[in-house]
């Protein structure tokens, strides 16, 4: 059985919320354990369970950041749930000094997965190359959610293995 954790740093139910929920209804279960990672008090983790997963909360993150205590506290989560295929969600700049941190140091260990609704932000700022290419170099492949994020993802990275998997709708 291939072990998958989820990293989510949103605690709302927005766009990539939806997607993890759906994803998990639709999951094959008997070739996947697959658990989710939150932060403490997420309006997601009922969804989450409710799909029939387990959720470790985060106790040290805020909604949509992971500060020096939480990005320890996600390293040993993931060390101790051993997974082989880490999966984390990316869309601004803003992620990639924690995440990069995090998935740079456990690509030894397992797989990192990332799923990447922009690469380049709708409103850009001069850091946001340079930080995205770091975020970057800790992932083992991307799933891009359509072929404008493909195109900005291969010039930060030219090598990237990739898929594209349109965004979808949701109801």
């Amino acid at each position: 059985m291939i072990r998958v954790l989820n990293i989510l740093t949103d605690s709302n139910i927005g766009g990539a919320g939806r997607l993890l929920v759906n994803y998990l209804r639709n999951f094959d279960r008997s070739e996947f354990e697959t658990a989710v990672v939150l932060p403490a008090g997420s309006d997601l983790k009922p969804c989450v369970e409710e799909a029939g997963y387990p959720v470790i909360e985060i106790q040290n993150g805020r909604d949509k950041s992971m500060d020096f205590k939480a990005m320890r506290e996600v390293m040993r989560i993931i060390r101790d749930w051993k997974p082989d295929v880490l999966i984390v969600r990316y869309w601004m700049s803003w992620f990639a000094p924690s995440l990069g941190y995090i998935t740079r140091r456990m690509k030894k260990h397992c797989k990192v997965i990332s799923i990447l609704d922009n690469v380049i932000p709708h409103e850009p700022h001069f850091f946001d190359a340079p930080l995205t290419r770091y975020f970057l170099r800790g992932s083992d492949g991307c799933v891009t959610l359509c072929d404008a994020v493909g195109k900005d993802l291969f010039r930060l990275k030219p090598d990237a293995v990739h898929t594209t998997i349109p965004h979808p709708l949701y109801s």
